[in-house]
């Protein structure tokens, strides 16, 4: 019969997830974890800790009055959807594979790695305050096509999904390398607030044609634009020669320099 090892670091765990779900700080013994899962508060939704372990929930989820939500917390959970809003901090994994649809944290500052990876029902995320986009936070999460972060001033590497179609990022400032990674469907960026591209950082971007910069970077790789086959237009308000390297990878664009935008974001002809 083999023999199951709970180390200090399994329990820590395990008090941090049930502290995740209810919001509280307090600490607790192993003998007492039992009876804090079964107080977990339904949050108006009826559900109960045994239905969201299981996966027989499927309703809606309020952390309530809970600041941060711990790494691996929700991971596979099912779920339509889960809102916070006094939530701040999402850990790791959090809802890494989880089955929900909607989330909506209106005061969230900061996501781990892999936050929302492989939510393959993913369709609506509302982070109007999320200042980075962690590594791998929306990969692979099939159903989100349409994606706005407001505040968010630097993407890092693959944080988006292939299944993107629209972006809205106008406080980016830094691209990490693949930042825009295989988005198949995304067919126009434009970046108002942009400073600094890192090498790839729009990579294999099949679809994209048209990429419009409203910043101007102290300098560019020469791969920016690396393996973007489809785009044609590359808008940038500086002057032809003052920043190397042009077309940055671009071997079919078009670079149309001295570009000002209206307040849509159009080229102003």
């Amino acid at each position: 019969m083999s023999k199951s090892v709970i180390t200090d670091s399994l329990l820590k765990d395990i008090a941090d997830a049930i502290r995740a779900k209810t919001g509280g700080a307090e600490t607790m013994t192993p003998a007492e974890m039992a009876a804090e899962i079964e107080a977990i508060p339904a949050g108006g939704g009826g559900y109960t800790a045994a239905e969201i372990a299981d996966g027989s929930y499927t309703g809606s989820m309020d952390t309530g009055e809970a600041t941060a939500i711990k790494a691996w917390a929700f991971m596979g959970g099912h779920m339509d959807s889960i809102s916070g809003a006094e939530v701040v901090t999402i850990g790791e994994h959090a809802f890494a594979s989880a089955r929900v649809i909607s989330v909506s944290f209106p005061r969230c500052t900061t996501c781990g790695d892999y936050a929302f990876y492989a939510c393959r029902n993913l369709q609506t995320v509302n982070l109007p305050l999320l200042q980075t986009v962690p590594k791998y936070c929306f990969d692979q999460d099939s159903e989100l096509k349409n994606i706005a972060l407001p505040a968010a001033t630097w993407l890092r590497q693959q944080c988006l999904s292939p299944a993107v179609e629209t972006v809205d990022l106008p406080a980016v400032q830094t691209l990490d390398s693949f930042a825009f990674y295989n988005l198949p469907k995304l067919e126009e960026i434009w970046l108002p607030s942009i400073s600094v591209i890192n090498a790839s950082a729009f990579n294999t971007l099949a679809g994209l044609r048209t990429l419009k910069l409203g910043g101007t970077p102290a300098s560019l790789p020469a791969t920016i634009c690396y393996k973007c086959t489809a785009l044609a237009d590359i808008y940038v308000p500086w002057s032809e020669g003052a920043i190397a390297g042009a077309p940055w990878g671009a071997t079919n664009a078009t670079i149309h320099y001295d570009t000002t935008y209206d307040a849509n974001g159009d080229p102003i002809e």
